[in-house]
């Protein structure tokens, strides 16, 4: 009985790995007016995304317009009835840190060196090595 089941689970899985390794044959070829269709329906296709293109061009620059660029403009703007000079807010405001501009992630302007001595705490807030112990039981 268990030759019979082991000789089934090999039958399975020599047809399983030819399986995977079969190709399937190429599809018949196309015809010269099936490859100017498909020609004619990327052209169409193209067409389309660049007249959208220039649609949100458009409207961006009509914006752009009607708003006056005011998130570009510096000086006195009205915030809830107030008058703010954003000037001094800048001044006031923090500096950002170096990877700011990039967004989110990691910030490695200020890495050290692995023969850097650490300080009290780098020691007391480092994360263990993988299979380090923690001293913690």
């Amino acid at each position: 009985m268990k030759r019979i089941l082991a000789a089934l689970v090999a039958g399975l899985m020599v047809g399983a790995i030819a399986a995977a390794h079969a190709t399937l044959p190429p599809g018949p070829a196309k015809s010269a007016d099936e490859k100017a269709a498909e020609a004619r329906k990327a052209a169409a296709e193209k067409a389309k995304e660049a007249d959208l293109l220039d649609k949100a061009q458009d409207k961006a620059v009509a914006n752009h317009k009607k708003n006056g660029g005011a998130s570009m403009r510096a000086g006195k703007r009205k915030i809830e009835g107030a008058s703010v000079d954003t000037d001094k807010q800048a001044a006031a405001a923090p500096t950002p840190g170096p990877n700011a501009s990039n967004g989110p992630g990691a910030d490695h302007a200020e890495e050290i060196s692995p023969r850097h001595e650490p300080t009290r705490e780098q020691e007391a807030t480092a994360m263990p090595l993988p299979g380090q112990a923690t001293g913690e039981l």
